[in-house]
């Protein structure tokens, strides 16, 4: 089982998998919902990590930023409360352009 986009049940690009699986469903519930979501993520950071060149890295981040949305969009957030916080960390604590570590 694998959370696909909600468009992609309307595309024609789905007609090749008629030979009798089920291939698209709704949720069952919020419970299914978040551990589907949390494999996505998952699955989307990891395409991220080994994206070699940087128009690969901009499609693999757009996927891993659409599945964080929804992730707050299901918990009944949103993206406004995501940004709110960022932008509090980063002022807190700065962010992670320059590269600093911290060798422990």
């Amino acid at each position: 089982m694998k959370l696909i986009r909600d468009g992609l049940a309307d595309q024609a690009i789905w007609s090749w998998f008629t030979d009798g699986h089920r291939f698209v469903r709704p949720v069952k519930n919020t419970g299914e919902h978040v551990d589907l979501l949390r494999r996505k993520l998952i699955e989307e950071c990891g395409e991220l990590v080994v994206a070699g060149d940087y128009p690969a890295i901009v499609e693999e981040a757009a996927d891993v930023l659409a599945v964080l949305r929804a992730v707050v969009a299901v918990h009944g957030g949103g993206w406004a409360d995501v940004e709110m916080q960022e932008v509090a960390k980063r002022q807190a604590r700065g962010g992670f352009e320059q590269g600093t570590v911290w060798d422990v």
